[in-house]
Parts: C-alpha cells; structure tokens; sequence
C-alpha cells in the first residue's frame, strides 16, 4: 500500500499518468479513477487529451474538458446530477453481477486487458457477456451507441490475426482475448495511442523511484 502523502503534486501527477498509460496499453480506452484528489487527475487528463472517467466525492470537483465525473455521496452514484445507483451495487469486486458499472482492479496484480476478461469471463460464464461489463460505462453515461458511423471518433482495441501466436480456430476467434497479449493496436478518441507495443502519442512515464521511496515494509 502506498502511504501518498509524502509525495509531491508532481510526483502523484507522474503516478497517476503512469496508471493511465499502463490501462490505455492493455486496451482499457476509458479509464475510470477513484480518487479524492480529482484536480492532479484533471490536470494530466487535459493534457494528454484524453477522456477518462473521474470517481470522487460529491461538491469537490467540476465538470473539466474531457473529464466524465461521477460523484459519490452518501454511499450513492450520481451523473449530471442524475442518480445512477448505489456504489455496492455499482461497484464491483469479486462478486460479478448484471448491475456492475465498474470493476474495482486495486485488488488485481495485473490489469492486463486478457487477464480481466479471462476473470470476468469465469465469474459470467460467457465471453460476451464479460466484454459487455467493460463496454457498458458508454451506455450508461451516454458516451457512445456501440457503432461506428461516419465522423466518428472511436474507441478501439486491434487484435492482428497475422501473429502466429493468436492464430487459432476460426470458430473460436473471440477466445484470441483471453490469451494474455495486449491489444496490438489501440485507438482512444479516434486516435491511435498504441502500434504493436510502440507509444505514438504519451511518453512512458519513470515512477520506480519515486513508488519504491513510498512504499510500506
């Protein structure tokens, strides 16, 4: 666990970009944080230009460039001052349910794209059901219809068949997911953020030192 106040804002801004990096990597296009420091979030969001959604408490944070900001109060999530739900139900964990918006990966020791599906997959029963869990913070904040229409500016991840490594049955091509490579292309907001492990956008950030100082023994 990592004791956070010792470290400066820049040292938490490089943190929170490294998270964001590592999510965008493994095919997560819509980052969602919980946080109570939501301005440092802000901050590296805007200027990497990214939309990524914010979970913070109620009344201590606004509405910022392509911030997606969900409040809590009183044990309850809210959107555009609408009442989403309730943060157990919403929330989710270990226990995976049809009402889960978003899945809590602190307790993970990977955030690897194939290993939370693979998960999700195993607690659902069904590939496609495990997919729909991470598609559906679109839906329910209205970001996205799920197509793809002329002048639109997509979120997608690119799995390249060519790869002997992911070659496999054609009748079983969504099982390609579960096989523990990340995406070889990533597109966020229409533009491509990854080819094949290569960064054409964010700068990978060095965090180990400054991680290292802050954590407990």
């Amino acid at each position: 666990e990592l004791d956070t106040s010792i470290y400066s804002d820049r040292e938490l801004e490089a943190i929170i970009h490294a998270v964001i990096y590592e999510m965008l990597f493994n095919g997560f296009t819509l980052p969602a944080l919980k946080t109570d420091q939501p301005e440092q979030v802000i901050k590296v969001t805007n200027e990497i230009d990214l939309r990524v959604i914010v979970l913070t408490e109620r009344g201590i944070a606004k509405q910022h460039g392509r911030i997606l900001l969900v409040e809590i109060e009183n044990n309850t999530l809210y959107y555009n001052d609408e009442r989403i739900g309730r943060v157990e139900d919403l929330i989710c964990s270990d226990v995976i349910v049809d009402e889960c918006l978003f899945i809590d990966l602190t307790r993970f020791p990977s955030i690897n794209s194939s290993f939370i599906i693979w998960f999700l997959t195993m607690r659902t029963k069904s590939i496609p059901d495990a997919l729909k869990l991470l598609v559906k913070p679109y839906i329910v904040l209205g970001i996205d219809n799920g197509f793809i229409d002329k002048d639109s500016k997509p979120d997608i991840v690119v799995y390249d068949l060519r790869d002997s490594r992911k070659t496999i049955d054609l009748g079983n091509l969504i099982y390609v997911t579960l096989r523990g490579y990340p995406p070889d292309s990533v597109f966020a907001g229409g533009d491509q953020f990854f080819d094949r492990g290569e960064s054409l956008y964010l700068i990978q950030p060095r965090i180990d030192n400054i991680i290292l100082r802050g954590s407990n023994e």
